[in-house]
């Protein structure tokens, strides 16, 4: 068209701010954390359960491996994250149902790369063993904020938490969920964890 079509005249499309907001609503959403109390909660664990714990480097997989002690729970805690190590642990262990809960991803920040393909690969070795009722849990730490007032200080353990819902989709039998800890933890907290995994309670994304 000839420049003087647009003279005093608004050939743009106006857009409804209001129709647009909603538009923007519906296409993005937003996490809504509710309380659970977990202390009544049912467990359903079977005696000859086990849980192996595979511990990071800061010493909160040997408090949980306490705490389960103190309840009269067999556990077994695991320092060493090497695949092969593990392979043979699985391999002695003689149990019906395992719960496993991988701490590896606190020490995330040290090495990224390593921690990751280490994860995806004990997902793949646990995955071949068809025999034991198996559930795996990933525990992080401030990588989600439930308030407003709660700050994400490890965005790369929040990674886990993506790759933890694949796992979940493409390895349901072998899920359990994802548990993101606060930044000081206490011995309840402890405590919460392990009614966490032993309940029934369906939800597998507690922070």
């Amino acid at each position: 068209l000839a420049p003087h079509q647009f003279n005093n005249k608004s050939y743009w499309v106006e857009n409804d701010q209001s129709q647009l907001k909603q538009n923007l609503k519906r296409m993005l959403y937003e996490t809504t954390w509710r309380k659970i109390d977990f202390e009544c909660a049912e467990s359903v664990e079977q005696s000859e359960t086990k849980w192996l714990i595979l511990s990071d480097r800061n010493g909160l997989g040997k408090k949980l491996s306490q705490s389960l002690n103190d309840k009269n729970i067999k556990n077994q805690t695991f320092y060493n994250n090497e695949l092969e190590t593990i392979k043979q642990v699985l391999k002695i262990i003689k149990t019906k149902e395992l719960k496993v809960v991988c701490l590896w991803s606190l020490d995330i920040d040290k090495n990224i790369n390593y921690i990751i393909n280490q994860i995806i690969g004990l997902i793949k070795t646990i995955a071949k063993d068809k025999t034991i009722n198996l559930k795996t849990w990933f525990v992080t730490k401030q990588s989600q904020n439930v308030t407003e007032e709660d700050k994400i200080a490890s965005v790369s353990q929040a990674m886990i938490w993506g790759l933890g819902r694949v796992v979940s989709l493409e390895h349901s039998r072998l899920w359990g969920g994802l548990i993101d800890l606060p930044e000081l933890i206490k011995e309840e907290n402890y405590t919460q964890v392990i009614s966490i995994i032993r309940s029934m309670h369906p939800e597998d994304h507690l922070a």
